[in-house]
């Protein structure tokens, strides 16, 4: 409990009286105690800290008692302008005045204490008794205990934390942990959405809230902001890496003092550990549904289906309709979380897999368009959606959807294989001996790929939708225009074949496609 100026009149052993009781100010906390009889203490002074005076600088003294130094009577002016004095205290922030008595004078001027009363500064008499030194000591004594009160505090609830971590939805215990330590609301604004927990007393968060909220998460960036709301002010703070935030953690109430900021730090930092950890579990759940993906192609869905049932998952019913995107270097990323985010609370909302830099989700067929459509971060990417379809025809229903992306693979939104007429006239080419020329012709690059870890197929794809132009191919892979051309001159190589002339880049353009 900090010291307050109630709680230091109240010391016993002081026997400090009140004697202009200011009520809004009894709890205004005190950081030091200082004694001054300047006419002007102000410019040594800080905010909550109480004065103690002996109110010398109120006599006005007689002529004949200022010093002489050669041979001119000397000595400063003292003040009795109670306003002016009682005023500056006032706006350097003292939180009370003490007033020694029976030192110069047996009682307190009733002008300081009318002063006092008309400008709300609390006036309080020390007693003869009573020395400014056992003032201080005791408000130094109180001070320390409450420093060591919030230490112990701190200590405390750390280790509460600490123990809210090891419990089953480790992330949702601290926060449950945290509101109830702080005695304060509690909101968590989780990546996309964002979607919202509230913990500890019930609130509502403000929509300035909301999306400040939704703006931090936008910005990618780390960082800690106060607002001032109708229910108070606001300290909201990013959870999670630089371009990688997954939430922003919003504490309603005055701004935590160093205590409380270091339990949220620690809770901040416990939440990223969490979100590391996470990540690795994701990249292996996402690998196993890369293997189930495979499986279910090989026509084995009993394999997926133990293979989903490992990891809380499951297939949707059939029929299905197969959505596919082909996002730029990184730019798929949010959809993932999404996706895993769905596929982990709702098992049977969806599945969904990598196959290269493609992301393939099957949904239920009947309400396919709507799923894809509560997906907010699949908004922003092109997609293609295959017809509906059972799991025995699952590669069909993939070559549908690519077939629809190729249609328009630059423009946000999904597009139906059934809105392009099922078939364009590059599709009756795709023989079964053109699919097996087109394999011969990639060949080289597959093997490439393989061997080396490099991403030919990608580099040549991405160069040949874009017409040859270096620039958006290669914002789109994320590399350096540069980088692009030494994988083009690459393939040349591999292929033997130059790219710059057109029926070239028909010929691998159409051999992609098949």
């Amino acid at each position: 409990m900090s010291l307050t100026v109630d709680r230091l009149l109240r010391i016993p052993a002081l026997g400090l009286r009140r004697i202009v009781d200011i009520p809004a100010a009894q709890n205004i906390p005190i950081d030091w105690v200082s004694s001054s009889d300047l006419a002007d203490p102000t410019p040594f002074l800080a905010r909550h800290q109480v004065l103690l005076t002996t109110g010398s600088q109120f006599l006005a003294e007689s002529e004949e008692r200022r010093p002489v130094i050669n041979g001119t009577r000397t000595g400063l002016a003292l003040i009795t302008d109670y306003e002016s004095y009682v005023q500056r205290l006032v706006s350097v922030g003292v939180a009370a005045l003490g007033y020694g008595t029976e030192v110069l004078r047996p009682d307190i001027p009733a002008a300081l204490v009318q002063a006092c009363d008309t400008h709300g500064l609390t006036l309080f008499e020390v007693p003869y008794r009573t020395a400014f030194i056992a003032v201080i000591r005791a408000a130094a004594d109180a001070l320390a205990a409450a420093a060591g009160e919030r230490q112990a505090w701190a200590m405390n609830a750390q280790r509460a934390i600490s123990f809210a971590a090891l419990r089953p939805n480790p992330q949702r215990e601290i926060f449950v942990e945290l509101a109830r330590l702080l005695h304060r609301p509690v909101f968590l604004f989780s990546a996309p959405g964002p979607a919202l927990s509230r913990f500890g007393p019930p609130l509502d968060p403000p929509a300035i809230v909301t999306a400040e909220a939704a703006a931090l998460l936008e910005r990618g960036q780390r960082a800690a902001t106060t607002i001032q709301t109708p229910a108070g002010t606001v300290s909201l703070q990013t959870v999670g890496r630089r371009e990688d935030l997954r939430a922003v953690l919003a504490i309603v109430g005055p701004a935590p003092d160093p205590a409380e900021q270091s339990v949220i730090t620690n809770v901040v930092a416990l939440t990223g550990l969490a979100l590391e950890q996470g990540r690795g579990l994701r990249r292996g759940r996402r690998a196993l549904r890369s293997g189930a993906l495979e499986a279910l192609l090989d026509q084995r869905p009993s394999l997926t289906r133990l293979v989903l049932q490992h990891i809380h998952e499951a297939l949707p019913p059939e029929p299905v309709r197969v959505a596919v995107w082909h996002p730029g270097h990184g730019a798929g990323n949010p959809l993932l979380r999404e996706l895993d985010e769905r596929a982990q609370t709702a098992p049977g909302w969806c599945f969904f897999a990598t196959r290269g830099r493609e992301i393939i989700a099957l949904l239920p067929a009947e309400d396919a368009g709507a799923r894809i459509a509560e997906l907010g971060t699949a908004r922003g990417l092109a997609g293609g959606l295959s017809d509906p379809l059972g799991y025995a025809n699952l590669s069909e229903g993939i070559d549908q959807a690519r077939r629809a992306l190729a249609e328009d693979p630059h423009s946000p939104g999904v597009t139906a294989f059934a809105d392009i007429g099922g078939q364009g006239i590059t599709e009756l080419l795709f023989t079964d001996a053109v699919r097996e020329r087109a394999h011969e012709l990639l060949a080289p690059l597959r093997a490439h790929d393989q061997a080396h870890g490099t991403e030919l197929i990608a580099a040549l794809t991405s160069w040949l939708e874009h017409n040859g132009q270096w620039d958006p191919a290669a914002r789109e892979l994320g590399i350096h225009r540069h980088t692009l051309r030494a994988r083009i001159l690459l393939i040349e190589k591999l292929t033997d074949t130059p790219l710059d002339t057109m029926s070239a880049r028909t010929n691998y353009w159409l051999a992609l496609r098949a």
